[in-house]
C-alpha cells in the first residue's frame, strides 16, 4: 500500500483484522495518496481501533468513504467510547463524505455524540445506522442536529434494528430531504430563428 499509487478502493470486510493489524494497515495507508474508500466492516477492531482511525483521519484527509459496519458483514465492536474517538478525528477532516456505522452498539449516548458532530455541519453526505440501538430519545436528538446541517443528504437503514417511532423516522428523513440541493428550474428555449410564415394558399 505504501508504494501503490493506483489503488482507489480497499474493502476488507470480515477478514479477522484486530487493532494490531489495523495499526499495520494504517501505517501503510499514511504513505498512500490514492485510496479513497476503506471498508473494515465485520473486523473486531473495537474502540481502540476506532480511536486509531480517528487519529488517521485527522492527519490523512484523503478518504471519502469509510465503513466500520454494514448489514452483510456486521460491525466492528465499536461502542460510544470508540465513536467519540472517531468523531474527534473527524472534527478536523474536511473530506469524508460517507460513513457506515451499522451494527455497532452505539445506543443513544453514541447517537448524542454523533448528533453533536452533525450539528457542526461537517461535509458528510451519507450515513448508515442500521441496528445501532437507537431509541426515540436518540432519534429526537438526531432530528435536532439536522436543523443546522445542510450537507447530509441521506440517512439509511434507520428503521432497521432500531427503536424509533415511524413518525420520528419520517421526520428525520424529511429533514435530510430538505437539505438536498434542488435542480435549477428549466428555462424556456428561445428559438434560434424567427418562425416561418406559411405561404399563402393560391386562389
Amino acid at each position: 500500500l505504501a508504494a501503490d499509487a493506483t489503488l482507489l478502493e480497499l474493502w476488507l470486510g470480515n477478514c479477522g483484522i484486530t487493532m494490531r493489524g489495523l495499526g499495520r494497515l494504517l501505517a501503510g495507508l499514511k504513505a498512500n495518496k490514492s485510496v479513497r474508500s476503506l471498508g473494515l466492516a465485520g473486523n473486531p477492531i473495537g474502540d481502540g481501533g476506532a480511536g486509531m482511525l480517528g487519529e488517521f483521519l485527522a492527519e490523512n484527509p484523503g478518504l471519502d468513504w469509510l465503513s466500520v459496519g454494514f448489514y452483510t458483514y456486521g460491525g466492528c465492536n465499536i461502542t460510544v467510547a470508540g465513536l467519540a474517538a472517531l468523531l474527534a478525528g473527524l472534527a478536523t477532516n474536511t473530506n469524508l463524505k460517507q460513513l457506515y456505522l451499522s451494527k455497532n452498539d452505539l445506543y443513544d449516548n453514541g447517537i448524542f455524540a454523533l448528533a453533536k458532530w452533525l450539528a457542526t455541519n461537517p461535509p458528510l453526505q451519507h450515513l448508515l445506522l442500521q441496528s445501532c440501538g437507537v431509541t426515540e430519545t436518540g432519534g429526537q436528538r438526531l432530528l435536532q442536529a439536522l436543523q443546522t446541517n445542510t450537507n447530509l443528504v441521506g440517512i439509511f437503514d434507520l428503521e432497521s434494528g432500531n427503536s424509533l417511532t415511524p413518525e420520528t423516522a419520517a421526520a428525520i428523513h424529511a429533514a435530510v430531504e430538505s437539505a438536498r440541493p434542488r435542480p435549477e428550474p428549466a428555462t424556456t428555449a428561445v428559438p434560434l430563428t424567427a418562425p416561418v410564415t406559411p405561404l399563402a394558399t393560391p386562389v
